[in-house]
Order: C-alpha cells, then structure tokens, then sequence
C-alpha cells in the first residue's frame, strides 16, 4: 500500500453535517501512546453509513464517534466510502450491502420497522448507543453492539447474545498537543454547569470553564482548549447517573491527554475502574465536605509521591486518546 499523501473523499451527507468540506487526506495515522500495533492497512470490503438523528449531527457524542476517526479508517482501508446520512432523508431506501452504525440518537429512535427495513437490505447493522439507555431486545437481529464504556461492555454481554465490542469513547483528538502547566496546583471544571453537582456558588475553590455540546468541526481546535493549559487538575464529579445510563470516562480522558490528573469521587464507578482503586485523589462521596477536603490534600501533596501515583494512574489510559487507536478498533470491528 502507497503511503503517499493523497486526498480521498471526505464523508458524504446531503445535509454537510460538517458545515464545510472536509477531505480525508491518506495518511498514516498518528500513534500518540506508542501502544499501536504497526499497521497500515486492514481489510474492510463494505461501504459505511454512519445514521444519525436529523438535528443532532454536530453534538460531541456523534461526532467523536465514527466521524473523529473516519479519515484514519479511510487511509486503512482506501477503496471503501464513508458517509454521514440523517435517518430522515430519502436515502436510507437506498442503503444496501453496505455496513451501517446507528448513532447515539438514531439508536433512540429507529424503530423496529426501519430497523428491519436496513436488515432486510443485507445491511451489516452495528448499534453505537455512547450513554443513552436502549432497549436491547429492540437490537437483537444486529451484527453487534458497539459499548463506549467498560461498565456498558459488562452490561451489553450480560444482557444480549449479540457480539459485543468495545470503542471507548474519546476526548477530542484535536487536543493533541495542549499540555497542563505542571508548576502550581490549579483546577477546573470543564463542561456543561447543568452537571455540577452543586451551584458554582457552592464551590468558591473551583474553576468552571464551559464547554459547547456540539463539536465546532470548522475550527482548528475547541474555544476552550487554551484554558487547558491552565489547570493541572479537572474536577470530575458529577451528578449519579440513572442505573442504566454508562457514562464513559471522558472528563478523565481528557486530563489524561493534556497530562493533568482528576478529583472524583467513589460514585464514580467508570473512573475508579480505569484509574484503579487505589488512585489518591477520590472523595469518599459526593457531599461539599468530601469534595473539599480532597481539594485540599491535592493542594497539600501537589508534587509529591501521590500526585505522581496519579499522573502514572491518568498516562495508563492515553491509549484511548490516540488516533491511531481508535481507528485500527473501528477496522478491526468492521473486517
């Protein structure tokens, strides 16, 4: 296979979900955690359509899903097509032999009519659901389930005969590059306010940088990826999640690709399984107190030998950040 740059087609929408033309250049791509295999092709023979709910195209949990990763599966796999399409357009008749991953909110609405009407079109149909709660008795006739945490992984094999595999979801692979300032103890929320578990006023120690649903594909980088340099460590508690919502780590993966560490909490069970248990920095629960007084043993050991017992928790995870990672998953699930 030619490892010489070239342009090949970006993916196709008649709605342009990515407001402005974006073209997959064929390039290796590039391994960030330097736990990549060495790989440069896979083996996918069909098209994908990635069906996505008219409206929701550029929220973060369609976006970094198949379409952060689509030109690094492109360049793996040349000869096939990748497209983004709504369930509402007159195209999905039109959808035959090929692969097709549901998004987070066409997993939601899809009916069993129009999920079988994809079926019956010798569809290889994949289920990529990210948080929202499905049924899975809807799903039972597809090619697998596509699990973006470790608990979902655990609960989809648990609960269905589908196969079941797992793509975690990312933080933005446009980060790559920003590195938290590592000389003083700072810290900072990143996200909607609408997840904190108190009002900001509650929590005078804590910096909150809002951060936009939607993805912003025609910028270089996110608004707020400057503040990251900022902050040596996110706050990652949040609200307790439904029983079957599975939240992945993200906030997490975050801080990992920019070498900052987290504050969470015991009812962070996704955390807490991919930090491990004995990472120094989780507050016994939820209340302002617990919150507080691991804020200030951060501050007190900030540099010593628990603060690094935390970076080495958070640099174990910066394969779910890479690229390369992602995209020889995707392939490896679609060959």
């Amino acid at each position: 296979m030619s490892l010489t740059p070239r342009v090949v087609n970006r993916i196709n929408t008649e709605l342009d979900i990515f407001k402005f033309p974006i073209y997959f250049k064929g390039r290796i791509p590039e391994c960030s955690c330097n736990l990549c295999p060495k790989i440069d092709s896979a083996f996918i023979k069909k098209n994908i359509t990635y069906l996505y709910h008219k409206g929701t195209n550029n929220l973060g949990s369609i976006q970094m899903r198949i379409p952060q990763s689509a030109n690094h599966i492109k360049f793996l796999n040349s000869q096939i097509s990748i497209r983004g399409i709504s369930m509402q357009s007159k195209l999905n008749s039109q959808i035959k032999n090929e692969i097709v991953v549901l998004s987070k909110f066409a997993t939601v609405e899809i009916s069993r009519l129009g999920l079988e009407k994809l079926l019956s079109n010798d569809n290889l149909v994949y289920v990529d659901p990210v948080d929202a709660e499905i049924s899975l008795e809807k799903f039972r006739d597809v090619k697998g389930l596509i699990a973006s945490s470790f608990l979902q992984e655990q609960y989809f094999k648990q609960n269905s005969d589908v196969p079941v595999s797992l793509i975690y979801h990312s933080s933005d692979f446009r980060l790559k590059g920003i590195r938290a300032q590592k000389n003083f103890f700072s810290m900072a929320y990143f996200g909607s306010i609408s997840r904190l578990p108190y009002s900001t006023e509650l929590l005078p120690f804590l910096n909150v940088v809002k951060t936009p649903l939607s993805y912003q594909p025609n910028i270089m980088s996110p608004i707020f990826s400057d503040k990251l340099k900022d902050f040596s460590a996110h706050f990652a508690v949040g609200k307790v999640q439904p029983q079957y919502v599975f939240k992945p780590f993200t906030k997490g993966l975050i801080a990992s690709s920019v070498g900052a560490i987290t504050l969470i909490s015991k009812n962070e069970t996704e955390g807490l399984l991919l930090l491990g248990d004995d990472y120094p920095y989780v507050s016994i629960d939820s209340t302002l107190k617990s919150i507080s007084d691991m804020t200030n043993f951060m501050k007190i050991t900030f540099g010593g030998e628990e603060w690094e017992k935390a970076q080495t928790a958070h640099q174990k995870l910066i394969n779910f950040t890479c690229a390369k990672y992602h995209a020889l998953n995707w392939s490896k699930i679609f060959s």
